[in-house]
């Protein structure tokens, strides 16, 4: 669920942002980072747990997402979410 959720809200702001022209590339991008971390979380996750503990490698990857969700919760404010919004009333 909370990936369905994440890729519809990513989506609706990258369509935002993005200019039209630039949404190929930038889509290509993006995937190319999104699809190609997977393989290597689960290596890094594989080789936690073979070394340490199942509960060590989660522990890790939790603390891993939340250094990277407290600063996005810091950058997306209220006045950030006033821009995307007036972006999209833009023609």
């Amino acid at each position: 669920m909370g990936g369905t959720l994440w890729t519809i809200n990513v989506r609706t702001v990258m369509q935002t942002l993005v200019p039209m022209q630039m949404m190929g590339r930038f889509g290509a991008v993006f995937r190319l980072f999104a699809f190609g971390a997977i393989p290597v979380g689960a290596g890094l996750s594989g080789l936690l747990a073979e070394w340490f503990s199942t509960p060590a490698a989660l522990a890790v990857f939790a603390i891993g997402s939340l250094v990277v969700f407290v600063p996005l919760v810091r950058v997306f404010t209220p006045e950030a979410e006033a821009d995307i919004a007036h972006r999209l009333q833009q023609p």
